[in-house]
């Protein structure tokens, strides 16, 4: 789609397309093999992050965040669930949801039906979400499709918050 778009838009096939990661540049490569293709890793500025570093007492509940716009690919429903699979064994736990998009009613149904309306808290868009990732134990990034290259997990890991993403 993209191949037709640019093509449609600019009336000619693109000499070059630069992707932010090495796995989108192969499905680049893959769908346009004639055209020159490199990837160029998203940034951020690290000198407006901190590392505030997460602080907890031993009995706190483990403080867990997702970031990211509220769509079903983002896999937050995965995220509940395991959520959900440790309650279920009594760990303490923590989920903050930042963000907005159209999933944000059936994830606050996922929440009530798994009875876990005390251990998860939807916060809507943050500005800066700088002191969140540093307030939190643990960002995951529980994507259900292949992301490209997520600024999400760089910020997060900048203010020394561990990440974990799926495959």
């Amino acid at each position: 789609r993209l191949h037709t778009r640019l093509r449609y838009a600019a009336g000619f096939m693109p000499h070059a397309i630069i992707s932010v990661s090495r796995s989108m540049s192969a499905k680049v490569r893959a769908r346009y093999p004639g055209v020159l293709n490199t990837w160029i890793h998203n940034g951020i500025r690290l000198d407006t992050f901190v590392d505030a570093g997460a602080s907890r007492a031993v009995d706190d509940p483990f403080k867990i965040l997702f970031v990211g716009k509220l769509r079903r690919d983002k896999g937050v429903h995965v995220l509940i669930d395991a959520v959900h699979l440790l309650t279920k064994k009594e760990l303490p736990v923590r989920l903050t949801i930042m963000g907005l998009g159209p999933e944000w009613g059936n994830l606050e149904k996922q929440v009530e039906r798994c009875g876990l309306v005390g251990s998860v808290v939807f916060s809507g868009f943050k500005e800066n979400p700088r002191r969140f990732y540093a307030q939190h134990d643990l960002c995951v990034v529980p994507s259900v499709w292949d992301e490209p290259f997520g600024l999400v997990s760089i910020e997060a890991q900048s203010v020394g918050c561990p990440v974990i993403c799926s495959d």
